[in-house]
C-alpha cells in the first residue's frame, strides 16, 4: 500500500481548560508526532464541527512530505475549496519544498456559518497591527463596517516561547488596561505546533495563527488577523499577506485579513491618539524572545520617538543591555 500521512484527533480536559491534540503518523511507521492547543476555556466543546484548522496548521508539513493526507474526521467543503488555493500559491512560489498532494478527508461536511451576533475574535499579540485592528472595529462598533469584535486571543507558543511563563503574565498585565477599555474579552490558547519546527516559520506563520483562531469556530463567525503588510506593500512570498490568509477559512468560519489598506505609518498615528492604547504597546527584542523580552517593556524608563511616526512614543531600555537598534515594536 502506498504510503500516507494520516491525522487524528483526541482531547482532554484539564481544570479551567482543554486540551485538543492532534496525532499524525505514517503509513510506513516511524514516531506519532502529537500537535497540542490548550484553550483557556473549558466551556468550549471537544472538538469543532469541523477539523478544519487543524489541517490548515499543518497543510505546510505535508505538502512538504509529498504524501496523501487522510483526515479521520470531518471537513468542510469550503475548505477543501480554499485549501487547494493555498497549495497552488505555494506550488508556485516554492516549487522545490513544496508538492501538491491529495487531501482525503472521512467525511466532508456542509456547515451553516452565520451564528448569533454574527461575532469576531481577533488575533492579539499587544502590538500595533492587532492594535490597531482592536481599535478599528471596537471604536466604531455601531458602524456597518466594523466587525463585532468581543474578544480577542493570545497565543502562547509563538513569540513567547512555551517556556517563558513569566513573559506570557507580563503581556497580559500590559494588555489588560487597553483590552478593559474597550470592553474586549482576553483569551489565551498554548500550543507547541511552532516549537515542534515542522515547518518553515515565514511560510507557515499565518496558517499556525488560523489553526489558533479556529478552535473558536463553533462560536464566532469571523477570525480576524491583523495585516502585517498594506495592499500596495505586502510582501510575496510570504507566510502572511493579502493574497493567502482569507484562504484558511471553512463553511462556519471566515479568516479575515484585517486593515490591510492601512499602511504602518497610518496605524501608529491612529493609536499615538489612545493614551491607553500606546501605553499597552509591547517591545519586542531583536534577539531571542524571553522574559527579558517583557521585562524590557515594564521597566523602560526612557522614551523616544518610533522613526514613521514623530508623536509616537517608543519604549527604550532594557533589563539585558538591549541597545534601541534591537527593540522594536511587536506587529
Amino acid at each position: 500500500m502506498a504510503d500516507a500521512l494520516h491525522l487524528d484527533f483526541s482531547t482532554r480536559r484539564t481544570p479551567g481548560s482543554i486540551v485538543r491534540q492532534l496525532q499524525f503518523r505514517r503509513d510506513s511507521g516511524g514516531p506519532t508526532t502529537t500537535v497540542t492547543y490548550e484553550i483557556s476555556d473549558a466551556g468550549v466543546p471537544d472538538l469543532p464541527p469541523a477539523v478544519d484548522g487543524f489541517v490548515a496548521g499543518i497543510l505546510l508539513h505535508a505538502m512538504g512530505t509529498g504524501l496523501p493526507l487522510r483526515i479521520h474526521g470531518p471537513v468542510s467543503r469550503t475548505a477543501i475549496y480554499r485549501l487547494e488555493d493555498v497549495q497552488a500559491f505555494w506550488c508556485l512560489w516554492r516549487p522545490t519544498r513544496y508538492r501538491h498532494i491529495d487531501i482525503i478527508p472521512d467525511q466532508i461536511v456542509d456547515l451553516p456559518r452565520q451564528k448569533p451576533g454574527r461575532r469576531a475574535i481577533g488575533a492579539f499579540s499587544g502590538g500595533v497591527d492587532s492594535t490597531f485592528t482592536a481599535l478599528r472595529h471596537r471604536s466604531r462598533a455601531s458602524s456597518p463596517e466594523a466587525y463585532n469584535l468581543d474578544t480577542v486571543v493570545m497565543v502562547h507558543g509563538f513569540d513567547i516561547g512555551l517556556e517563558d511563563q513569566e513573559a506570557l503574565r507580563m503581556a497580559t498585565k500590559r494588555a489588560e488596561p487597553f483590552l478593559g477599555k474597550m470592553g474586549v474579552t482576553f483569551r489565551t490558547v498554548r500550543t507547541n505546533i511552532k516549537a515542534l519546527s515542522l515547518q518553515n516559520w515565514e511560510d507557515s506563520h499565518a496558517a499556525q495563527l488560523a489553526s489558533c483562531l479556529h478552535q473558536f469556530s463553533d462560536e464566532f463567525e469571523f477570525g480576524l488577523i491583523a495585516s502585517s503588510g498594506s495592499y500596495v506593500d505586502a510582501e510575496l512570498p510570504y507566510g502572511s499577506n493579502p493574497v493567502l490568509d482569507h484562504l484558511y477559512l471553512g463553511d462556519e468560519f471566515e479568516i479575515v485579513y484585517d486593515a490591510a489598506g492601512y499602511p504602518e505609518g497610518e496605524k501608529l498615528a491612529v493609536i499615538a491618539k489612545d493614551p491607553v492604547a500606546t501605553a499597552g504597546l509591547r517591545v519586542c527584542w531583536e534577539g531571542r524572545t524571553s522574559g527579558a523580552t517583557a521585562a524590557a517593556a515594564e521597566s523602560a524608563s526612557a522614551h523616544d520617538s518610533f522613526s514613521s511616526c514623530s508623536a509616537f512614543p517608543i519604549l527604550h531600555a532594557s533589563t539585558d543591555r538591549s541597545t534601541p537598534s534591537q527593540l522594536r515594536l511587536c506587529g
